[in-house]
């Protein structure tokens, strides 16, 4: 397309935006044109106008060649020497544009446009991809959707075209961190993996070739978009950001608004910068409600009476700061002080309105509808909680040392004050004191679970957790779950599935929680114990070996309820004792062993020694391991697990040999239903599988190898009920695989030495 250096204006041109270096404004349609849009580069130095020629010339070869890949953009016009000086590009005009984050701002409250708008950006960065396009400078402003609902890019003058469907990996997920990160506060967990599955759907098979598995990808942009907010908060703290002074959504009246507004003891020097969602008439309704104040000869910050306003005049070091706090809050979406107005002149003034920080700005919600209140006394530890979430989420904390942080919304809600201040949060560890008072609060929840389990408060503790194990399917743990069940039911065909299966599990979790605290009960639940669980023919292997008094040596995967196993053992005349894990710092497994020890056997420690065990199987007793999961400090091998090679505990083959006795399979789990679920209306059956016999001429892997096919069977009979959550498969291969546990051990002491 030719290009016009000189282009004539078409009429009185409107500014849209103004930043460092150029400005951005539009002319209007008119009888005989549909109006364009004028990018001006005005760099000051020679060095930045050679840039900004580059610049504009860059930005008109990309709309051009992104027009022609079919990537939906503005149509170019023109570029070259403004009249004025510096350079221009110019495109056409998309009448009625709203940009990304004002669209779906505007669409918080209908929930419907609001995931269709998502989805249609989703998709326009699909396809800005598929095109080979690297923006540079991604974030909800460079997408604009226009009156009729389309969606398009817009702002390329930083971007890089590379050959279709060529971006990297890196460049991928560098661009959905981005918008993650800038976009945290105003897009919910949910909103950003919709779009995330639109954007992967939109893509073309071979650059999702080059992509991990789906929820893989959502699992490390979540984290890696965490740690780039909080990195993006801590430079908002920095004197010369530009957040301290105003943000992106404050716009400055013209000379002709400013002189409208009447403003008392002004000078050509007096600037006003005004949110800019406030437009001429709400501005001067403010002012002029305010303008009895703002006369007054009191000086210092002070809550206005009757509404949601809160103004501060005095020196320009006193405003600038507390606008500063106001922005800050603003633009984290907190309850609190949002900025409406800042005035720099002889009369520095800031006017503040109090918002709810759910809600996004918009022009129709009435200024000063939230009347807050200064708190007389300090707030609970429940009133923090909702709030501290909110600022840990972001990465942030309230400096030390400010008394009158908080205040209280109308409703009673807490929020912050225009006095607080926010700083980043501290990334280190937390000292060893919080840590240990974080223990014992866990200490006391467990030892306090049981007694929450009582006959009146077990509906509400068992509606309580399935709810819990309900809202679950949008945290990591539902990611976990769907990873692992991957590995055992591979292939798109088997997605639904996976889907139904995690959502037994999370169920089962839910279901063992409750289980366990009535087990924790004692003895007194006897007679629950009698009716949940149930033997079944197979039980002649364990009473086969049982009356030999050598001893009874099970292995036993987390499959069902595992805990039910043992009581129901014991209650047949059994002694013996369970091997499991003991950390001095988990809470968790001190209410395990409070829970056994009423019910007659013991909890052995993993790392203890094999004598104790062999010791108590030379008594006549029954031991049990789990030896299903992970334990990386134990000896162990490599074998096939579900379908992918997994690290496998060699210890129960090893105390078998030792102790001359076979290993018995053995599980507890509900029947399963033609749905595909748990029958938790029946009971658990305990079933026994062949006893495997140990040779004393076979190594450990032969006799590992072969219980393991059985909890393989078993689990795949019932997938529902085993602990997916578990990270089973987190040891990848190393040479260390072949060296024997023993020389690690030593090579390790002598390291330390």
């Amino acid at each position: 397309m030719p290009s016009d250096p000189t282009p004539a204006p078409i009429s009185e041109p409107t500014p849209l935006r103004t930043a460092p270096g150029r400005v951005v404004y539009s002319h209007p349609r008119t009888a005989t044109s549909t109006g364009k849009v004028t990018k001006h580069f005005l760099a000051a130095t020679f060095l930045a106008r050679l840039r900004d020629r580059s610049r504009a010339e860059a930005e008109y070869n990309a709309l051009e060649q992104l027009q022609g890949l079919g990537v939906p953009v503005p149509c170019p016009l023109e570029h070259g020497p403004h009249p004025e000086g510096g350079f221009l590009v110019s495109m056409e005009l998309l009448h009625g544009a709203q940009t990304a984050g004002k669209a779906l701002a505007d669409a918080v409250a209908e929930p419907v446009t609001h995931r269709k708008l998502l989805t249609k950006f989703a998709r326009l960065l699909g396809v800005m991809h598929n095109a080979g396009l690297d923006q540079g400078d991604l974030h909800a402003g460079n997408a604009l959707v226009d009156e009729s609902g389309r969606a398009f890019a817009i702002d390329f003058h930083k971007a890089k075209l590379r050959a279709p469907g060529s971006l990297s990996r890196k460049v991928l997920e560098r661009d959905l961190v981005v918008l993650c990160a800038s976009h945290r506060e105003r897009l919910s967990p949910r909103d950003q993996v919709r779009f995330l599955i639109a954007w992967f759907h939109a893509l073309e098979p071979r650059t999702r070739a080059r992509l991990p598995k789906l929820m893989d990808l959502a699992a490390s942009i979540q984290k890696k978009a965490v740690l780039r907010r909080r990195g993006i908060c801590a430079n908002y703290q920095q004197p010369g950001s530009r957040w301290f002074r105003a943000s992106s959504s404050v716009r400055i009246p013209d000379a002709n608004e400013l002189k409208a507004l009447t403003l008392r003891h002004t000078t050509p020097d007096t600037r006003l910068f005004v949110r800019s969602e406030l437009d001429f008439e709400q501005l001067s309704g403010l002012l002029t409600r305010c303008r009895p104040h703002l006369n007054a000869r009191v000086q210092g910050p002070r809550l206005l009476e009757g509404c949601g306003l809160f103004l501060a005049t005095g020196s320009e070091a006193e405003v600038r700061e507390i606008w500063g706090r106001a922005v800050r809050i603003f633009s984290h979406s907190l309850p609190g002080p949002w900025p409406l107005a800042f005035c720099l002149g002889p009369r520095p003034f800031v006017l503040l309105e109090f918002s709810a920080g759910a809600e996004g700005p918009s022009r129709d919600r009435p200024i000063g509808l939230s009347r807050p209140r200064e708190l007389s006394t300090a707030p609970t530890k429940l009133e923090l909680a909702e709030l501290s979430a909110e600022l840990s989420d972001r990465g942030l904390e309230l400096s030390r040392g400010i008394p009158a942080a908080f205040w209280a919304t109308e409703d009673g809600r807490l929020c912050l004050s225009p006095f607080a201040e926010l700083v980043a949060k501290r990334t280190g560890e937390p000292d060893a004191m919080a840590k240990r008072k974080r223990r014992e609060s866990r200490k006391q929840l467990f030892q306090l679970w049981p007694k929450c389990n009582g006959p009146i408060t077990r509906p509400a503790v068992r509606a309580g957790l399935y709810g819990l194990a309900a809202a679950a399917r949008t945290t990591p743990l539902q990611t976990q779950i769907l990873t692992n069940l991957e590995v055992a039911f591979p292939g798109d065909h088997q997605r639904k599935k996976r889907k139904r299966i995690a959502g037994h599990v999370r169920h089962h979790i839910a279901r063992l929680a409750a289980e366990w605290g009535r087990l924790g009960r004692g003895v007194c639940e006897r007679d629950w114990l009698e009716s949940r669980v149930a033997l079944d023919e197979s039980m002649e292997h364990f009473d086969e070996l049982h009356k030999r008094g050598k001893g009874v040596l099970i292995v036993t995967p987390h499959l069902g309820n595992w805990e039910l196993l043992a009581p129901k053992l014991v209650a047949r005349g059994c002694r013996g004792a369970v091997v499991g894990r003991r950390s001095l710092r988990d809470p968790s497994g001190t209410l395990l062993e409070r829970m056994r020890t009423p019910w007659g056997f013991d909890t052995l420690p993993q790392d203890g020694s094999p004598r104790e065990i062999l010791r108590r199987l030379r008594d006549g007793q029954v031991i049990g391991i789990l030896p299903d999961l992970e334990v990386p400090r134990l000896a162990g091998t490599r074998l096939p697990f579900l379908g992918k090679d997994a690290l496998v505990m060699t210890a129960p083959a090893a105390l078998a040999r030792a102790a001359k006795l076979p290993l018995l399979p053995a599980t507890c789990v509900l029947n399963e239903t033609e749905a595909g679920g748990p029958d938790a209306r029946s009971p658990y059956q305990i079933r026994f599988g062949e006893p495997i016999p140990r040779d004393p001429a076979d190594p450990n892997e032969v006799a590992t190898a072969t219980w393991l096919r059985t909890f393989e069977s078993w689990i795949r009979d019932a997938p529902s009920q085993w602990i997916w959550y578990q990270d089973r498969w987190r040891t990848p291969p190393s040479p260390a695989d072949s060296v024997p546990i023993s020389s690690l051990r030593a090579a390790q002491k002598n390291a330390q030495a």
